[in-house]
């Protein structure tokens, strides 16, 4: 939500007010339908990943679940509906059903594979983050094309910054991922190979920041620049650091919520840009 405020700031001229509201509505009952039919489906890896954060069997039943799971579906279809019409942009709709039909695939069958479950996350992270960019074109298409990098970069930074984080998740949950017959990256290729992807990640996304520094430079934003190199470029850099030394599961939790500390970094320069 606070993602969707900022960019909501920065391209106010592209959607009103309640229309804004309907896309919030839209994107969270989403987001939480994504996060109760996973803990459905994980309950018993959640019982080994994370036994102080399970709801499903604890705080309510799996049947209440999938009664708020469905309920939830619902209003966010019926958000979506009235967005697409309020606004003349059916593809609102079309991005409700293709999220929450990829959510749920992902909790039932992508996360179970390397690699594909990491991206599914991330791309549909990076797809919020575009989504509010989507009506610039058409409102401001001059707006649009001065700020296009912005979008880029941060359609980019958020799909890089998750894709790292789920893989680094991946490390610290290989004990109840394993019961329960997941075959993530370092199940499949170690624990070595799967730190080796995510110094990859890194790197790309180092130098992507990077080019995106030289645009600031180029525009004159040297706060949002200066704030750029100490808040993005060297976390980037020393994450990856204790990422290298990282070895046992209290490691990789430091590490993953680091990296949420690094995309709110990304929201940071956004409201330096406004």
């Amino acid at each position: 939500m606070a993602t969707q405020w900022l960019l909501r700031s920065f391209s106010a001229c592209a959607i009103d007010a309640f229309s804004f509201w309907l896309l919030v509505a839209m994107t969270v009952v989403s987001a939480a339908g994504g996060y109760i039919i996973n803990d459905i489906i994980d309950e018993a890896i959640d019982r080994i990943n994370k036994p102080d954060k399970q709801f499903v069997g604890v705080s309510f039943s799996r049947k209440a679940a999938y009664y708020y799971y469905f309920g939830g579906l619902v209003l966010g279809f019926l958000a979506a509906t009235w967005l697409a019409l309020r606004t003349d942009y059916g593809y609102w709709l079309a991005f409700y059903c293709a999220a929450n039909a990829l959510l749920y695939a992902y909790s039932r069958w992508l996360k179970r594979l390397p690699v594909v479950g990491n991206v599914t996350v991330a791309v549909f992270t990076a797809c919020v983050a575009w989504g509010c960019f989507l009506p610039l074109p058409a409102a401001n298409p001059r707006f649009y094309a001065q700020y296009f990098p912005v979008a880029v970069f941060y359609t980019a930074f958020a799909f890089a910054t998750n894709l790292w984080r789920e893989i680094v998740k991946d490390l610290e949950d290989m004990d109840g991922d394993r019961v329960g017959g997941c075959r993530t990256l370092p199940i499949v290729a170690g624990v070595a190979a799967a730190k080796n992807a995510t110094q990859i990640v890194a790197l790309a996304t180092f130098l992507g920041v990077g080019y995106f520094g030289f645009w600031l430079l180029s525009q004159h934003h040297i706060l949002a620049l200066v704030f750029t190199l100490s808040g993005i470029v060297l976390p980037i850099c020393g994450i990856a650091f204790l990422l290298h030394y990282a070895n046992n599961k209290t490691d990789f939790a430091w590490i993953s919520r680091l990296l949420k500390l690094l995309m709110a970094s990304g929201l940071v320069v956004l409201f330096l840009l406004l």
